[in-house]
């Protein structure tokens, strides 16, 4: 934290990246779990365009119960952005 603010995080997918919170799809099922439950200051953002997207394709997407599903990761990140969040991309 900074001058006593509490950190926030969010962990955005989106794309391929949105496999992380694929209820069928992420090997890292329990550490997400474990996480969200260590850690009430973050956040698992799932983008609702590429959910969308994958279900137009006939795909059914189950996101795990710590997703948060925003209907764009872009508008997402561009929001936080202007509140002064810091982004990183990995």
């Amino acid at each position: 934290s900074r001058e006593g603010v509490p950190a926030e995080l969010e962990i955005v997918a989106n794309n391929y990246g949105l496999n992380l919170l694929r209820e069928d799809l992420t090997p890292y099922r329990e550490r997400i779990d474990a996480l969200a439950r260590k850690h009430a200051n973050l956040k698992f953002i799932a983008c609702g365009q590429a959910v969308a997207r994958l279900e137009r394709d006939g795909r059914k997407v189950r996101l795990i119960e710590e997703a948060q599903l925003v209907p764009s990761a872009i508008g997402e990140v561009v929001s936080k952005l202007k509140e002064g969040w810091t982004y990183i991309r990995v």
